[in-house]
């Protein structure tokens, strides 16, 4: 696939895969890359505009420099990283909660640097909810982040 080629009505190859040429999955990789788009990152750009995948697939090499597990669902093809500028993300966090479905939803706080990492499965999803603040993970269920 080359870069511009749309993968959903909003999202093209290249932001799911950071544009890195090396960084290229597999067709069941992109099936569900596709789906995760169509199912729900469109609806999050309908909603609130552009958003930003900051991370998206990861074959193992990038991966392994991002500091993940082996297990990621990055890998998978099942979760990305967003941000969306000129918005409070704790808005788009609690959206996301209170009105869509998804497999993990975690709002990370990295030394003041925020962004939502959303996995999203055809089937399955198991609507785990955490925060990340300080090295630690939370379960989220509901009021002020």
């Amino acid at each position: 696939m080359n870069f511009k080629d749309k993968i959903s009505r909003y999202f093209s190859y290249g932001e799911l895969v950071l544009y890195r040429k090396d960084n290229n999955p597999s067709r069941g990789e992109l099936v569900k890359l596709t789906q995760l788009c169509n199912n729900f990152l469109d609806h999050v750009r309908d909603v609130f505009g552009k958003t930003i995948v900051t991370s998206g697939y990861r074959n193992k090499k990038y991966n392994k420099a991002a500091g993940s597990r082996d297990t990621s669902q990055h890998m998978k093809g099942e979760a990305v990283d967003i941000y969306i500028s000129n918005i409070d993300m704790r808005i788009v966090f609690l959206y996301i909660y209170e009105n869509m479905d998804y497999d993990q939803l975690i709002f990370e706080n990295v030394n003041g640097k925020i962004w939502i990492h959303v996995s999203w499965k055809l089937k399955g999803n198991r609507k785990s909810t955490l925060t990340y603040r300080d090295n630690e993970y939370k379960k989220y269920s509901g009021g002020l982040i």
